[in-house]
Order: structure tokens, then sequence, then C-alpha cells
């Protein structure tokens, strides 16, 4: 499921067990995984698939997005603390995204 980063309540605070991007976690398709890294590198999160309220993002894939984008140079390191920072230097607020 997506939902557009302003509307989502909050980030996890921790990694599920059965999270799609462990190793040992739910096993999704090629081709869905496709699709979810697609829009998680444009900028959209992914809900995490145990909050049943669905307004939780995935930290397994924010931390796609952190790795991704650091190796891309578009965040000095992969943490949601240069994510803040790149969002401030762009003239972005950071409330309500991390």
């Amino acid at each position: 499921m997506t939902q557009s980063i302003s509307s989502v309540a909050r980030l996890g605070s921790k990694q599920c067990s059965t999270c799609p991007f462990r190793n040992n976690g739910l096993q999704l398709g090629a081709e869905k995984m496709t699709e979810i890294q697609a829009y998680l590198l444009n900028g959209t999160n992914h809900l995490c698939h145990s909050d049943q309220s669905n307004r939780t993002v995935c930290v397994g894939g924010r931390n796609y997005q952190l790795e991704i984008w650091h190796r891309m140079g578009m965040i000095s390191a992969p943490t949601n603390e240069a994510l803040r920072e790149a969002m401030k230097s762009a003239g972005q607020s950071p409330k309500g995204h991390i």
C-alpha cells in the first residue's frame, strides 16, 4: 500500500520481524518488490504491513530509501537526520515527513 509522505502519521520505531525488506521476512515476488522500490525512490513511503491503522511508515522501506539516496549523493549519510538536513537545505519542511 502506498500513501503520500505528508499524510502518514509516523515512522515506525523499528523494523518488524516479518518486514519484506528483511532477508527472512515476508517474501514478495520480484515484480512486486520492483514496484515498491520504484515508488520508494520517487519519495513515496511504503506503509508497514503489520500496522492495521495504515498510519505507520515501513522502517525497512525507509532504510532502503536512505541507503539508495546516500549512494546517489542526495544525502550525506543513510540516516533520517541526514534526510532532515537535506530537506531543510532544499527549502522543504521535514515536519510530517520524518
